[in-house]
This record gives C-alpha cells, structure tokens and sequence, in this order.
C-alpha cells in the first residue's frame, strides 16, 4: 500500500523529505505528466513505518518566525555583487563559514543544465551557487549528508526554497547549533521539464548549444535584470526578461507546480534563520550604497541569523529598515503566486509536446511590449533609479 497516498499530491512540493528520511530507501522522485516531480513508493521495499508522512511538508507542524530585524544590503566586493543575483548576502555568510571550515549547500547547474543541490567546501563550488534558478532543484539526498556533516561536527549553511528548509528540518532536526538556514522569498518553482523543453527550444532558434542560463543578468542593471544564455563558444546572448515566453509566463504564475498557488510558507513569518530576496520598494528608503548593481533585503529571524550581522557589517553595506517595508516590496512575504490564467494552456501543451509552438506564437503576439521594454534599457541605471524614486515619493 501506497503510504503516501493519503496525502493531497496538489499540497506535495517536491521537497524530498520523504526521500531522505525513509529508512530503506523505498522512495523516488518521479516526473509525472506536467513535468512535476512527485515521490514514488516502492511497495516490495517499504516498511510502513510512517517516516515519510510525519516528514512531509503537507502534514507536519510548521514552526514560523516573525523576523527581528530586517535589513537592505549590498556587498562591498563590486566583482561579487556583479556576480550575485541580487545584492550578495549569500556570498557573505557563504564566504564566513567557508573561512571558518563550514560546508555551503545551495543549488548549481549540473552538465544538462539541472539545478542540483551540492555541498561544497571549496570556494569554486560555491561560486556555482550564484545566481537565481527559476524551476525546482533536484535536492537529491544531500539533507542525508548534510546530517552526516553535522554529527561530525562541521557547520553548515544551507539556501534553498522554504519547503526546502522545512523538508532539511524535517530529517536532521531542528536543534542542531551548528546549522545555518537561508529561505529564499520563492515565487513559485516551474518542474525541469519544462525549462529543459526551453532550452530546446532556443538552441533550435539560435542554431546553438547552450550551455549556461542567467536569469538575472545585470548587463542593464539590477532592477531591469533580462535573462542570458552563453554558448558552447562563450558568446552571450541577451534575450531579455519579456522577449520568450518562460520568464513573462513564471511571473505571471503560468508555469508553477500546484502547489506552489496554495504555498504555506508565502508568508512574513519564516522557516529560515534568515530569509533573502530583492529588495523591491527601495524607493521609498535613503539608503548609503548605489543600487544599481545588486540590493538585497535580509530578515534576520531567529537568534542564529542574528549571530550573523557582525560578519554582513564587515563585507556589505547594511541599512536597517521597517519590517513592513520589506513586506510591502515583496508580495510573496504576503501571499502565494495567484494562479495565472494561462495555467491550463501550458499545462496541455506541455503534455501534447507542443511548447515550440506556444513559444512562437508569444514572440508573434508581444512584438509590441518586447520594443517597448527594449527602450527602457536605454535608460542610464542611476537616471533610472532617479525617475523611480520620484515616481514612488510623490
């Protein structure tokens, strides 16, 4: 019997807890056919010992944290912040346990261009981690060896989605001093699939391989990211944040696992030690750095993540900021991703392999908003950020 089977699958958010946590490894991720990862039982193996329910997502208690402070952030390093999806908090406390002898766990790209999670002790490793994945990571069994390390004695920083974290707490407890959690303000996460079928589709477009996807290129600055391939030559090519259909339809919630519309951690309180995001709403705060390379806000939650504003002071420009405001620029610290209303469309067209032609048929239809936000890189960054601030102070 199918232990699982009494929990909702459009509740299941692909974390992976049931994986890690079963004692016979009876438990495997399989995609289904939306492109979705669901656990899949083997009933020859599985004891029915309940693990995996007590550990899942949909079913266990969760423990939130109002934040204590919150905070807007860039690092000091232009080289890291460039390179950094947003203002490079990740990097600062990455590179403090590093430095200390920790281990970072985050997610990097794999040689076909799968988000994975990985443990890393080296600095190139974690370099990897960078940058944000908009589609869901294969975790793998790395909440196992993230419990190993930690029985031996070694910190280690963990960043992931919040059902990710939840999902670590769930197989290695939530006592441990020697674990530091990032939750990221999470939007919502395509399956694979999906984002491989893009790849697909654009190497057929530009008669190219592909071999490394930027969802956040600052090539025109930080708030007007676009996205950017690179080639099995190292060329770059800038397509921009409207320009294909993936990234207008992840914002507009057309392409998100189910779950996601109904996600219990899309909330001001927070699963993590401390949870990172952009720092949309700038506007309205004097901050003492130049935003227009990377800004991030950080919500310190629990006494750990405070621990950790001593080592951001040194390697970032810190401004404490309200709570609210943080909130307020952030709809997921309110509320899920509402369902967009194309759901269905790409849903059917992904199961009828049909994503070429969704694909073409926005490029033919977006002619228009593609010129016009094409314009709007023409803007010099720091008179945008000008125009910006006036448009929210008045």
């Amino acid at each position: 019997m199918d232990i699982l089977a009494q929990i909702n699958k459009e509740l299941c958010n692909g974390c992976a807890a049931c994986v890690n946590i079963c004692p016979c490894g009876a438990i495997q991720m399989k995609t289904d056919e939306l492109g979705f990862v669901y656990p899949d039982i083997n009933d020859a193996v599985c004891v029915q010992c309940g693990k995996c329910v007590t550990a899942c997502n949909a079913t266990q208690e969760m423990v939130l944290n109002a934040p204590v402070k919150a905070f807007a952030a860039a690092h000091r390093e232009k080289a890291v912040l460039c390179a950094s999806a947003s203002g490079g908090v990740f990097s600062a406390v990455a590179e403090q346990v590093l430095e200390q002898g920790g281990a970072v766990c985050g997610c990097v790209y794999d040689d076909d261009l799968k988000p994975i999670h990985i443990c890393a002790e080296k600095k190139e490793d974690y370099l990897r981690m960078r940058r944000s994945k908009y589609l869901q990571s294969d975790v793998g069994l790395v909440y196992q060896e993230i419990k190993k390390r930690l029985k031996n004695g070694q910190t280690v920083f963990f960043s992931g989605t919040p059902c990710q974290v939840a999902a670590l707490y769930a197989v290695v407890g939530r006592q441990t001093t020697n674990l530091i959690t990032a939750d990221l303000i999470c939007h919502g996460v395509p399956g694979y699939e999906m984002f491989k079928r893009f790849i697909r589709y654009l190497e057929n477009k530009y008669q190219t391989e592909i071999t490394d996807f930027n969802f956040r290129s600052k090539q025109y600055g930080w708030q007007r990211f676009t996205a950017e391939f690179t080639d099995a030559n190292g060329r770059k090519q800038n397509i921009g944040k409207v320009e294909e259909f993936y990234l207008a339809a992840f914002t507009a919630g057309n392409i998100m696992r189910p779950s996601c519309f109904s996600c219990r951690f899309a909330t001001d309180r927070r699963i993590g030690d401390i949870t990172l995001g952009d720092f949309w709403g700038y506007e309205v705060v004097d901050l003492p750095f130049n935003v227009t390379k990377g800004n991030s806000v950080c919500l310190l939650n629990t006494s750990r993540g405070m621990a950790l504003l001593p080592f951001l002071s040194e390697r970032m420009y810190v401004k404490e900021i309200d709570c609210n405001v943080a909130v307020a620029g952030n709809t997921c610290l309110r509320h899920p991703t509402p369902k967009g209303e194309k759901w269905e469309m790409y849903m059917q067209a992904f199961k009828d392999n049909e994503i070429d032609r969704v694909a073409l048929q926005y490029c033919a239809r977006n002619k228009r908003r593609v010129w016009k936000e094409r314009l709007k890189l023409w803007i010099p960054g720091r008179l945008f950020v000008y125009l910006k601030r006036r448009q929210k102070r008045r």
